[in-house]
């Protein structure tokens, strides 16, 4: 079960197997749960666990050594009595399906009564004297269906178009940015809701030409700030119209050549006081 959530209790904070864990275990152990929850029953490797967490496997396999002993997850990465602590009625997808099944068969139910309504109409009419003017008026009223609100064409298509132009700019993004991470990497970047809306947010700021080149060009960037975090994409939309200037006139802008372009500067400023100064010397003595 898959979900955006899950349930966590109170007894937690006095639970002796996990107050016995090093707040490092601790945080391991609520991020497995949190693991869990968005992911279902897929089963958690341990390297998706350690990119992930953004730990070593070193480091991995030290906390899982403590959380198993403890028994409050199983050789394969899954928490104990997930099952037990989180219920299916936790999804609201079930709960709308059921409210939808229900509104349909109510919605079936009323047009079936109005069915039944008028067979007894009809059926009166068969064995009634009257002209055929009383005959015709005791007929349903085809008139009395719901009409439909007549909507501009032209709006609704170009709505569409143009969303249909930003959907397809934010998957090219993607692509370029997953397909430089998978050469650099040798893996597909972790792709959720939450970096679904960055790549949105990305492609707004920077416009749909040219988000996906520079997606792709800031993986290749070997800027020790970005390597450090794996090209995470959430820095590319942090720094994202710097990245842009950087492929647009091909130059990074490193540490290193910020305090050079400061040190050149601050020489600058020194010869041009000096030859201010020997001009009023100069000034001064003539």
């Amino acid at each position: 079960m898959a979900n955006s959530w899950f349930r966590l209790y109170a007894e937690f904070v006095n639970d002796p197997k996990v107050q016995r864990l090093s707040e490092k275990d601790q945080r391991r152990y609520i991020m497995l749960l949190c693991l869990r929850c968005s992911n279902g029953d897929v089963t958690l490797h341990d390297d998706d666990v350690t990119f992930s967490l953004r730990i070593s496997d070193a480091e991995w396999n030290d906390s899982k050594a403590i959380l198993t002993e403890r028994k409050l997850i199983d050789k394969n990465n899954k928490p104990i009595a997930w099952e037990k602590r989180q219920f299916s009625s936790d999804s609201s997808a079930e709960r709308v399906s059921r409210h939808r099944m229900n509104k349909k068969i109510a919605s079936n139910g009323d047009v079936t009564l109005q069915q039944r309504k008028c067979n007894v109409l009809d059926t009166d009419t068969d064995t009634d004297t009257d002209t055929d003017t009383d005959t015709e008026s005791l007929k349903p009223n085809k008139t009395l269906k719901p009409r439909k609100t007549l909507k501009d064409p032209a709006a609704p298509k170009d709505a569409a178009t143009q969303e249909t132009n930003f959907q397809v700019a934010c998957k090219k993004t993607w692509a370029a940015y997953n397909d430089a991470y998978f050469n650099r990497y040798g893996t597909e970047p972790v792709r959720n809701a939450s970096v679904n809306s960055q790549v949105k947010s990305f492609v707004k700021r920077l416009g749909q030409e040219e988000a996906p080149h520079v997606a792709g060009f800031y993986v290749r960037s070997n800027s020790s700030f970005y390597v450090q975090r794996l090209h995470s994409f959430g820095n590319l939309v942090t720094d994202a119209e710097k990245v842009r200037t950087e492929w647009a006139t091909g130059r990074s802008m490193t540490a290193t050549r910020a305090k050079q372009i400061d040190k050149t500067q601050a020489n600058s400023s020194v010869v041009e006081e000096a030859l201010a100064l020997m001009g009023d010397n100069y000034a001064k003595t003539a």
